[in-house]
C-alpha cells in the first residue's frame, strides 16, 4: 500500500436525542462559546512522520503519496484503525440492503413490495415519486426476505406496501457506507381496506378510473398526478378495492378520461376494518375537439395535446392530455363545464408530468368547443459564423447557448453538449416563439477571445435567420498545466476554475456542469475549463481582475490559489502540482463508547467559511459504516473541521478564537 498522510480522529460523540458541543481535537479537547450544538472537530490534514504537528501551507504541494510514510495519531486513547480498507474506491458509497418483512405475529409477509428512495440532497417525499430522488425496487420472497443492490450511503426513504397492511414508510433512514447493511425486521401493521364504485351522476359505473392514495392535506393535483402507480384501476363494472389504506384520515384521488378528476375522504380507526359500499361519483366533463395542422409527416406518434385550466394555481394544477389521431385529430375528455383551458401541443412525456418541450402557440377554447385549430410551429433556427476579429479566421472551439425566456446550450445529437463547430458554423434551433414580440438571445463563449453577446433577436416562426459572421476579440489566456506532484505525469480531466472576487456585491457565482465536453458553462463571475490529455486548460483572462483559481482532480487535494491578480494585455502560463492529499479517518460513538452506523458527518475545508456545512437542501456529507467509522480522504494541507449532522442545514453555529464559523 502507498504511503499517505493519516490522521485519526476519534470521538465525535453523538449525543443521541440531546444536545451536544462542538470538540476541537487539535490542541487538546475545548468548547465554543458555550452555545449548544452537534459536536465537531477540527484537524490539519497534514501530519509529520513522528506524529508531530507540521502542517503544510495551504497552497503548498502536498507531499503525501511521495516522500511521507503513513501516520496515524490515537486520540483519548482509543487504537489507530487498520489502514487496509475493505471496499475499493470505485464502490464505496453502494450498499446492499437486505431486510424482513413481516407481520405482528412475525409471519413472513411474502409478494410486498419495497421501495427505496435516495434523497438525491433533496426531501424524501413518495409522492413525488422519483422527481427528487432514484428509485430502487424488490418485492419479498417465500420467506419475507428483500434485497435492494447499488444504494447509495446516506439518506433514504424506504417505503413497503402489502396487501391488508398499512403502508410502512421511513423517510429519515441513513445507510452506512458498509457493502451489505441488514436492516431491522420490519413489522407491518393492519390497515384499512376501501372498497366500492365509481359511478356517474346517473348511477352508471365508470370503469378505467384510476384511483391513488394521497396524504391527508395534500393539495388535488399536481401532488397526486405525480405518483407513479395507481392503488386500483376499476374495471367495467365500476367497482375498486384497495387494501394498502393506513388508520386515520385518508384522502382518494379518482381519474377518469371521460371525468374531471375529484377527491374523496374519510376516516378508518379499526385494524383490519373493511369500509365496504363506497360509492365515489364523479361529475360529468365535457369535451374539446380539434386537429393539429402543419404536422411534418409521421411526427403525431410523439406529441400530444395538454391542456390546462386558465389561471390555475399549483394545488389546483391537473392538466388534461389527449393523443394525437394520423390526421392530427385530437378530442380532450373529462375538462370541467364552462372552464376555459389553455393547449398546446407537446412532446409525449413519460412522466405524470407534464413535458416542457411544446411545437405549438398557445391555443384557448372553453370546454364544449368543437373545431379548435392547433398550428404546428417549425422551428426557428439562428445560423451564424464564428470569426476571430482580428484574422477573420473561423473559431471551431466555442460554446453556444441561446433561447427566448431563458438560454440552454447547444447539444449534439447524443445530448451532449456541442463544443467543436467545423468552420465555424453553428445552427441554433428549437426555438418558437409564442408572437411577434418574442425576442432570443445568444451567447459565445470561445477560450482565449471575449464573450459575445446579443439580445433582442427578432425571430420569423418557422424560418432560419442568418447572423452571418460573429466577431469574437482575442484576449489574453490563462495556461494552466496540470500534474501529478508525484510523477511530473499531466492529470487529464481536472476541473480548473476561475471565480472573480465579490465587488460591489455582485457576488462569487457558481459553476453549473451541463456536460461532459472540454469545458462547462459558467454562471454569475465564474469561468470552468477540462484539461486535455496533455493536462492543459486554456481560460479567457478577464484582465486587471483579482480571481481565486481552483484545481480539482479525482484522486488528488484541491488545489486552490486566492487573490492572484490577472495583469492587462498578456497571457499567464501556471503550473499547477497537485499531490494525494491527507486522510483524516472520522469515528462517531455514543456517551457508552459504541460506535454509531449511518451517522452523516459534515466537512468544511481550508479557507471556507460560513454558517453552514456540506448541501444547503440539507443534503451531502459522508456517512459512517457499521464500524462508525468514516474516511475522508484527498484532503488539502491545512485545516479542517467536521462536525456531525443534527439534521438541518448547516446546523448550529459555533465559534473559536471569537470568530464566528
Amino acid at each position: 500500500m502507498g504511503s499517505r498522510t493519516s490522521l485519526a480522529l476519534l470521538a465525535l460523540f453523538l449525543l443521541l436525542g440531546a444536545s451536544a458541543f462542538w470538540l476541537f481535537a487539535k490542541g487538546g479537547a475545548g468548547r465554543g462559546d458555550g452555545a449548544s450544538g452537534a459536536r465537531g472537530i477540527e484537524a490539519d490534514a497534514g501530519v509529520a512522520v513522528q506524529g508531530a504537528e507540521a502542517p503544510l501551507a495551504p497552497n503548498a504541494p502536498s507531499r503525501s503519496g511521495t516522500d511521507q510514510e503513513v501516520a496515524r495519531r490515537e486520540v483519548e486513547g482509543t487504537p489507530a484503525f487498520p489502514e487496509e480498507r475493505a471496499a475499493p474506491e470505485t464502490d464505496r458509497g453502494r450498499v446492499r440492503l437486505e431486510g424482513r418483512v413481516v407481520d405482528p405475529l412475525g409471519t413472513p409477509i411474502v409478494g410486498a413490495e419495497v421501495l427505496a428512495l435516495a434523497s438525491d440532497g433533496f426531501p424524501v417525499s413518495f409522492s413525488y415519486g422519483s422527481l427528487f430522488g432514484q428509485g430502487h425496487e424488490a418485492t419479498t420472497d417465500a420467506r419475507g426476505r428483500f434485497a435492494i443492490e447499488g444504494l447509495p450511503g446516506g439518506r433514504i426513504g424506504l417505503r413497503v406496501l402489502a396487501a391488508g397492511y398499512a403502508p410502512y414508510e421511513r423517510r429519515d433512514m441513513v445507510l452506512p457506507t458498509d457493502e451489505v447493511f441488514r436492516m431491522e425486521t420490519i413489522r407491518m401493521e393492519p390497515g384499512a381496506i376501501l372498497s366500492g364504485f365509481v359511478l356517474d351522476p346517473d348511477g352508471r359505473p365508470v370503469s378505467g378510473a384510476e384511483l391513488r392514495f394521497i396524504d391527508p392535506g395534500q393539495a388535488l393535483g399536481a401532488l397526486a398526478v405525480l405518483q407513479r402507480e395507481p392503488l386500483a384501476v376499476t374495471g367495467e363494472d365500476g367497482a375498486f378495492r384497495l387494501d394498502r389504506i393506513p388508520l386515520g384520515t385518508w384522502g382518494i384521488h379518482v381519474h377518469s378520461e371521460e371525468h374531471p378528476n375529484k377527491r374523496f375522504e374519510g376516516l378508518t380507526e379499526t385494524p383490519g376494518e373493511e369500509v365496504a359500499g363506497l360509492r365515489f361519483v364523479l361529475p360529468y366533463g365535457e369535451h374539446i375537439e380539434g386537429h393539429a395542422s402543419g404536422l411534418p409527416e409521421g411526427l403525431w406518434r410523439d406529441l400530444e395535446v395538454v391542456a390546462v385550466r386558465v389561471g390555475v394555481d399549483w394545488s389546483s394544477f391537473d392538466p388534461r392530455r389527449a393523443p394525437l389521431a394520423e390526421d392530427g385529430a385530437f378530442v380532450l375528455r373529462g375538462v370541467i363545464p364552462k372552464e376555459e383551458y389553455e393547449l398546446r401541443l407537446s412532446a409525449k412525456s413519460k412522466d405524470a408530468w407534464m413535458s416542457w418541450e411544446t411545437f405549438s402557440k398557445t391555443i384557448t377554447a372553453f370546454a364544449g368547443t368543437s373545431g379548435v385549430e392547433i398550428p404546428y410551429q417549425a422551428e426557428s433556427a439562428l445560423v451564424f459564423r464564428v470569426v476571430d476579429s482580428k484574422t477573420l479566421q473561423p473559431i471551431e472551439d466555442f460554446e453556444v447557448r441561446a433561447g427566448i425566456d431563458w438560454t440552454a446550450p447547444m447539444k449534439n445529437e447524443d445530448g451532449s453538449i456541442a463544443t467543436h463547430h467545423p468552420g465555424g458554423r453553428a445552427r441554433f434551433g428549437d426555438l418558437r416563439p409564442e408572437d411577434a414580440r418574442d425576442r432570443a438571445q445568444l451567447e459565445i463563449r470561445a477560450a482565449g477571445y471575449g464573450d459575445f453577446a446579443r439580445e433582442s433577436i427578432a425571430l420569423i416562426a418557422g424560418q432560419e435567420l442568418d447572423l452571418g459572421d460573429l466577431l469574437l476579440d482575442p484576449v489574453p489566456v490563462l495556461r494552466v498545466n496540470v500534474v501529478d506532484g508525484a510523477t511530473g505525469a499531466p492529470i487529464a480531466g481536472a476541473k480548473v476554475a476561475l471565480e472573480l472576487e465579490d465587488r460591489f456585491g455582485e457576488g462569487g457565482g457558481f459553476e453549473m456542469t451541463v456536460g461532459d465536453g472540454p469545458g462547462s458553462w459558467r454562471q454569475g463571475r465564474m469561468r470552468v475549463a477540462t484539461t486535455d490529455s496533455s493536462g492543459l486548460a486554456l481560460l479567457s483572462i478577464p484582465e486587471g481582475e483579482v480571481v481565486d483559481l481552483t484545481v480539482r482532480a479525482v484522486g488528488y487535494a484541491v488545489f486552490e490559489e486566492q487573490g492572484l491578480a490577472l495583469p492587462r494585455g498578456e497571457s499567464v502560463d501556471r503550473t499547477v502540482v497537485l499531490g494525494r492529499g491527507g486522510e483524516v479517518v472520522v469515528r462517531v460513538m455514543d456517551p457508552e463508547g459504541q460506535p454509531v452506523a449511518g451517522a452523516q458527518v459534515l466537512h468544511r475545508g481550508v479557507g471556507e467559511q460560513g454558517p453552514s456545512f456540506g448541501n444547503p437542501f440539507g443534503g451531502g456529507g459522508e456517512v459512517t459504516d457499521s464500524s462508525g467509522e468514516v474516511v475522508f480522504e484527498h484532503l488539502a494541507p491545512g485545516r479542517h473541521e467536521f462536525r456531525v449532522s443534527d439534521g438541518r442545514s448547516g446546523g448550529r453555529l459555533f465559534s473559536m478564537g471569537g470568530s464566528a464559523f
